[in-house]
Parts: C-alpha cells; structure tokens; sequence
C-alpha cells in the first residue's frame, strides 16, 4: 500500500494519496510504466526521471517517489524521500523478507561470463512446471536487480535474478538484497579486470554473493579451470548447511558431460549420470550453463524427462551466438551474432564457435568481425595480442577473413598481418556508416560471419549493410 511504502522508506508526502490507492509494481521508465505502478525518479549519467513524473502520470502511474522539490501534477500523489536510488534498494530488501515468509524462492546467478543465459535457461526448465520471473534483459545492477525482485508476485514460485559487478563491493550490496535461497557462479575470468587487482580479486567478488545465501542453501559452482583454483579456497568457510555442487566438462565435477556433438542447430549432450539433452544453443560454454539449469531444476524436485524437454526449447537471446540465415540458397550467409558485450574469455569461445560451426559450401570463408574488448585496464594491448595468436591457431588451412574495428584490435590486426596473406586481415580505427559499408562489401556468398565486440562498440550497427550486401549478390551475379 502507498501508507506502507512512506513507512518502509521514511519519506514524507508531497501529495498524498487516496486510502483506495492500488499499487501493482515498481517502474523506473517512464516509457514503459504500467498502470498502477510505483514510478520511481531516478537521476544518472545525462538523465533525470523528474523530468519524466508528469509523462508517467500520464501512462498510468498511481504515485511517484521523488528527491527533488519540484511541481508534479496535482492529480499524482507524490513521495519525497532523501536519496531514491536507495530507497528502491530499501523497498527491494523489504520486500524480499515479504517474498520469504511465503514459497517463493529466489535464484541468484552472477559470473564473468554466461549470467544472461544461464538465468534465462534456469527459468525455462523452472516455467515448464511453477510459476515464476527472472530479471528482463540484463538487469544486473543497482537498479535492474532492485526493479526485478520488485515486480515479482508474492504468488512466484521462483524469481532467477542476475547478479553483475564492474568494481569491488557490488556484489556484496546486492546479495543482501536479493538474500538468495541458490546462487550461481558460472566462472570467473578477466571481465571488467580494468576495475579490479587481478583474476583473484574477480573472484572474491564473485563468490561475495555466496554470503547472503539463506539457511541451506545451494551453492552451483562452475567447476573447470582456471575458475575452480579461483574460488575453491574462498569457500572453505561457508557453514556446513550450504549444498555445494561443482558443475563443468571435467569428470573432477559433481555434474559434468563427458562429451557433446554440435551443429547448425545447436548442441547434444548427455550428463555424465545419463541425462539426454538436445539444447538449441551453440557452443561448448552454453552446455556448462544448461548444466546449472539442470541441477536447479532438480533441486525443485523435477524430473530429468521435463528438463531436458524443456531445454530443448531454449533458443539464443539476441546477440548472443544468434544465428541468422541472411539470403536464400547459394546467394546467402550465415551471420552468427554475438556483439552484445565481450571479455577474453567470452571472446575464446565466440572464436572456437566460429571454428566448429559448418560451413554450408567449401568456397565459403569463416570471418571474424571483431571490435574492441573495453575494461581491461593495463592489460588491453596485451590481451588483443593474445587474440591474434588464438585466431592464429583456430584457422589453420581454413579459408578466413579476419575484420578487425577500433584501436584497441590494432595491435591484433598487425601481429596478424605477419603471418596472414595481406587480403586476409583487414582494420578499420572505428565503425561508422561508411566503415559499415566497406565491411559488408569484403563479404560474399557461403561465408560464415562472427560479429563479436564489447557493448561500447555496437557492432550490430553492421547488420543493415550485411543485408543490403546479400541482397545484392544475386544483382552482382546477374552483372556478372
């Protein structure tokens, strides 16, 4: 009710509400509030959503949480508080402790690599038998996971919520927050290494969200190296009711797959106590990840035959190794996705996707289109150095061009150019509507095209001209 937010929050009403105030959620944009949410005005980096409370008003908002003494429209009620990026942390927290006198059980997933896909496979094998929620999009910080435990219904039987961090301390706030019943901890690796010492450091601030687990909760731990050297010796004091399992490929793990077949349309693999599955996701990592979604979905007590039908369902969320046929037939090529962000190791395994993946005609080439890996702080020249010699090694005897974007891959494109014929490698200092252009054009029929680069890159800006580029094929043949 709006009398119990003033009271959880300690603010004080500018306008104050009717007693038949229903309130249904909590909402920060104002472009997508729905009626009778809760709109929170929110000020970062070039905005400010008390210019938006009237905007809100009119979308429906039945009251607004507001820190600037400000005019809003007189028809709103409307709630000062002192700072209201705490406050949604305070209403979060409180209702956390609402959602846990009830059934509902929350998952927490957080890694270097793999939160959004991880979540989003946990609650596909979790929908097929409770109802429940997980955080929409990637919303993995002080104010995404907050707005995610907020908008749950006390009638979930499970919330996945993903937990992310770019510099100490964030985990830990958070995890207090969300107080998860499990936790995830896909891997750890050297993402946002520009903010922390090291790949120990990363770790400890990963396996922070291990601290908040309830009382018996469960522990998932990606077991494969180099993560489990990581955290292992950070877990040596959890309390004995804490369930630990390792999951990864390697048999050193409680839940592991010996092995995995893969093709155009995904992966099949069998766990190593004989659960069958056919998952609609490349990559070797992505069945790590579905292993974790096994495991919770067997802590809720399911049977292997529903979560592996369920898997089977899971299809990649956008710009993720989404794979795209652009063009019909022989005058086509296949565009593999994957530009949402990108670290070393997220990088790696793009890479070993793009090696693995079939090529529909011999004459098609595999090409790299690859942008800036951002964050990395003094190890940024020496990490896309070591990029070169991971392409170096995946293509051998393989028809390739690599397409290198920003200034940070420069130092990659000239190791290559060594060693590469000068037509196989190609850098441009930064993507822009002509650079696209030329791009496409350095494309042609049968090719297999990787686009991966950290968020700051947008490097699916190139996938309009990559379309013109096949729809011209057929044209240029015709020329021909």
């Amino acid at each position: 009710s709006a009398q119990n937010l003033r009271q959880v929050t300690g603010g004080r009403w500018q306008t104050a509400p009717s007693i038949t105030t229903t309130l249904t959620g909590v909402a920060i944009d104002s472009r997508t509030i729905r009626k009778g949410q809760v709109f929170v005005a929110i000020k970062g980096d070039g905005f400010d959503g008390h210019d938006f409370v009237a905007q809100a008003a009119e979308s429906g908002a039945a009251m607004a949480i507001v820190c600037e003494d400000r005019s809003y429209p007189v028809s709103l009620p409307v709630l000062f508080v002192e700072d209201t990026i705490g406050t949604l942390g305070t209403l979060a927290d409180t209702y956390r402790n609402h959602l846990r006198r009830g059934s509902t059980r929350v998952i927490a997933v957080t890694g270097s690599n793999g939160k959004t896909t991880t979540r989003n496979l946990i609650h596909t094998v979790l929908s097929a038998k409770y109802a429940g929620t997980q955080s929409p999009r990637s919303f993995n910080n002080h104010l995404g996971v907050p707005l995610t435990i907020l908008n749950a219904s006390p009638n979930d039987d499970f919330i996945v919520v993903e937990v992310g961090s770019n510099h100490p301390g964030e985990i830990a706030s958070l995890a207090r927050i969300v107080s998860p019943d499990a936790a995830v901890i896909t891997n750890v690796g050297a993402a946002h290494i520009g903010h922390f010492d090291s790949e120990d450091a990363i770790a400890r601030e990963k396996t922070a969200l291990l601290d908040s687990l309830t009382a018996n909760g469960l522990a998932l731990l990606g077991g494969d190296e180099p993560t489990r050297s990581l955290v292992e010796p950070l877990i040596q004091t959890l309390p004995e009711t804490i369930r630990t399992i390792w999951f990864g490929q390697s048999e050193s793990n409680d839940l592991y797959f010996p092995a995995c077949s893969t093709d155009a349309m995904g992966s099949t693999f069998a766990t190593g106590d004989g659960l069958q599955v056919k998952l609609g996701l490349l990559g070797r990592h992505n069945v790590t990840n579905a292993l974790a979604a096994v495991a919770v979905g067997r802590w809720f007590e399911m049977d292997d035959q529903t979560i592996s039908a369920a898997l089977e369902t899971v299809r990649p969320l956008p710009m993720r190794l989404d794979v795209k046929q652009i063009g019909d037939g022989s005058l086509s090529l296949t565009l593999i996705n994957d530009a949402y962000n990108a670290n070393p190791a997220s990088m790696a395994r793009a890479l070993a996707v793009l090696r693995e993946y079939p090529r529909p005609h011999s004459e098609g080439r595999r090409v790299a289109i690859l942008g800036d890996m951002f964050e990395l702080g003094d190890r940024g020249a020496k990490e896309h150095c070591r990029l070169a010699h991971l392409l170096d090694r995946c293509y051998d005897d393989e028809p390739i061009l690599a397409v290198f974007i920003g200034s940070l891959t420069r130092h990659t494109a000239e190791i290559l150019r060594d060693q590469w014929p000068p037509e196989c490698v190609r850098h441009f200092p930064e993507l822009d509507e002509t650079v696209t252009d030329q791009i496409a054009e350095l494309l042609g029929p049968s090719d297999v095209v990787m686009l991966k680069a950290s968020r700051g890159m947008a490097l699916e800006r190139l996938v309009p001209a990559i379309e013109r580029r096949v729809a011209n094929f057929e044209e240029h043949l015709i020329r021909q």
